[in-house]
C-alpha cells in the first residue's frame, strides 16, 4: 500500500518483524480483522489502478512495475498460505 502511494520508504525493522501479544483468542481475532481489513484496502486500490500504469515502476526503488508488484502480493500470500496448510497438516497428525 506504501508504494502505491508513491513512498518508497522500506519497511522499518518494527514492521517487518513486530512484536506479537500472548496469544489469546482476542489477539487472534484482531489479526484477522486486521489482514481482512488489509486485503480489501490493497483490492480496491488495485481495482482502481490505471491499467496503462501497470508496466510502470510504483516507485524508484525497488524499479519493479506495477503488475510485477501486484504479482508479488498474490505470491507471497499464497506462499504463506502454504505454510499455514502444511502447519495445520503437521498439528493434526501430532494428535
Amino acid at each position: 500500500m506504501r508504494r502505491l502511494r508513491g513512498d518508497d520508504r522500506q519497511l522499518t525493522t518494527e514492521e517487518e518483524w513486530p512484536s506479537t501479544p500472548a496469544p489469546t483468542a482476542a489477539v487472534w481475532e484482531d489479526a484477522i480483522r486486521d489482514l481482512r481489513e488489509l486485503n480489501h484496502e490493497l483490492r480496491r486500490a488495485v481495482l482502481a489502478f490505471d491499467p496503462a500504469r501497470l508496466d510502470e515502476p510504483l516507485v524508484l526503488e525497488p524499479p519493479y512495475t506495477a503488475y510485477t508488484q501486484f504479482i508479488g502480493t498474490t505470491q507471497h500470500d499464497l506462499y504463506h498460505a502454504g505454510q499455514i496448510v502444511l502447519l495445520k497438516r503437521a498439528q493434526a497428525q501430532g494428535r
